[in-house]
């Protein structure tokens, strides 16, 4: 369940929490979520820099991160949670998401926080 919040509120939280901080609108933010969780080697090796504007521009360095972290032994899949998000006159305009490392069992082993 998400929690409807203003920015301000949003930010603070999400620099609490260590969140990873991806630049752009909600439309590059859920293509980035996508591209996160359709988790697959081939797809991430490539590099997002030259994306026609598909992606965020920092989204490279946070798939740097989660590639570090993720355990080939017990890895299965990437889920995203969104926590919190922020709304204005023209729609969404903050959000912070959750995303979780989860092994074949369904069990989160790893977990990151992402804002824009």
């Amino acid at each position: 369940m998400s929690i409807k919040t203003s920015r301000k509120n949003l930010v603070n939280e999400a620099e609490t929490l260590g969140a990873y901080k991806l630049d752009g609108n909600i439309y590059l933010y859920e293509n980035d979520i996508h591209y996160i969780t359709a988790f697959d080697y081939n797809i991430w090796n490539k590099d997002v820099k030259n994306n026609n504007g598909c992606y965020s521009k920092n989204l490279q360095g946070f798939l740097d991160i989660l590639s570090k972290n993720i355990d080939n032994k017990k890895h299965f899949n990437i889920y995203s949670d969104c926590i919190a998000y922020s709304v204005g006159i023209y729609g969404n305009i903050a959000r912070l998401d959750k995303i979780r490392l989860m092994d074949k069992d369904w069990n989160e082993y790893k977990t990151f926080y992402i804002y824009y």
